[in-house]
């Protein structure tokens, strides 16, 4: 386990997200219906609750660096739509 993980899985268990058996990579918030995926060093949330996300983005821009690029369109070559 790398360091940006145990400090991303740290900070995600303190938002009461779990880490998904399948794929260690996915974290889930079963209350919200949120999951957030991370890959590399990729964050990508997502969420019907737009008030659960905005909390959790802007929890994430206080605990680490980085830059909230909106909706995704693509994401690993899939296109993505809404």
């Amino acid at each position: 386990m790398n360091e940006w993980y145990a400090l991303f899985a740290k900070f995600s268990t303190s938002k009461d997200f779990t880490a998904s058996d399948e794929d260690p990579s996915m974290f889930i918030h079963n209350k919200f219906e949120c999951y957030i995926s991370l890959y590399v060093d990729d964050i990508e949330i997502y969420s019907a609750d737009t008030l659960h996300l905005t909390t959790l983005i802007k929890h994430t821009k206080t605990a680490f660096e980085n830059s909230d690029l909106g909706e995704a369109s693509f994401l690993l070559c899939l296109h993505i739509t809404y």
